[in-house]
């Protein structure tokens, strides 16, 4: 059996046909892991009125994770800041 190589314009179709498929799993996660979030707030008592300012809060916080993020301290950053805070979070395998 012979080999066959990919062409540029394939190997760049493939790539965006990943990214793409990629980017659709990362939203569903990111949804699903939003959702548990809630839905534990609200088994630990928060009224509905409460999750809905923080999803309200949750653009505002995406912004500012996403600029510290091309300067590679958004995880860092913000797990200090809810440690410092008081929240008990960990630290991410990559910050440890």
């Amino acid at each position: 059996m012979k080999a066959r190589y990919l062409t540029t314009k394939e190997k760049a179709a493939a790539r965006i046909a990943a990214e793409s498929v990629l980017d659709a799993q990362v939203e569903d996660i990111t949804n699903r892991v939003q959702c548990m979030v809630f839905a534990a707030m609200l088994n630990a008592g928060l009224s509905a009125r409460t999750v809905n300012r923080v999803i309200d809060q949750l653009p505002d916080v995406i912004d500012s994770y996403g600029r510290l993020r091309k300067e590679k301290l958004a995880d860092y950053d913000m797990i200090q800041g809810l440690i410092a805070r008081g929240v008990k979070v960990r630290m991410t395998k990559e910050e440890l």
